[in-house]
């Protein structure tokens, strides 16, 4: 049986070999970002959260103090949130604070809401 590949990586395996040893480190990136949707961001950190628990916008954005509409911004990247908002919340939902605050602290968006 033949396994079905994504055009992305079928092409970077072309340029490249079948393992991507060879391929450089943005080419292995965009073949990520095109499996998984792209590079995870604060905001699509919080809703993996959010579906993992299995809770709507609404209940969510209320756990953590927040309007839907300001979740739902953060979540689709028009708004960023503060290292220590971020901290925060990642208190408020049982994780330890670096979970939220790592490397994810910058902006996930350039616009600011």
């Amino acid at each position: 049986m033949k396994s079905r590949i994504c055009p992305r990586v079928r092409r970077m395996r072309a340029q490249g070999d079948h393992d991507g040893e060879e391929a450089s480190k943005q080419q292995r990136d965009q073949a990520h970002g095109a499996l998984t949707g792209g590079p995870l961001t604060f905001g699509k950190m919080l809703q993996a959260v959010r579906d993992g628990d299995e809770l709507t916008l609404e209940v969510f954005a209320k756990r953590i103090g927040v309007s839907r509409q300001s979740l739902c911004d953060i979540e689709k990247g028009r708004k960023g949130v503060s290292p220590e908002r971020a901290a925060r919340w990642a208190r408020l939902l049982g994780y330890p604070e670096a979970h939220g605050c790592g490397q994810r602290c910058r902006r996930s968006s350039t616009r600011r809401g």
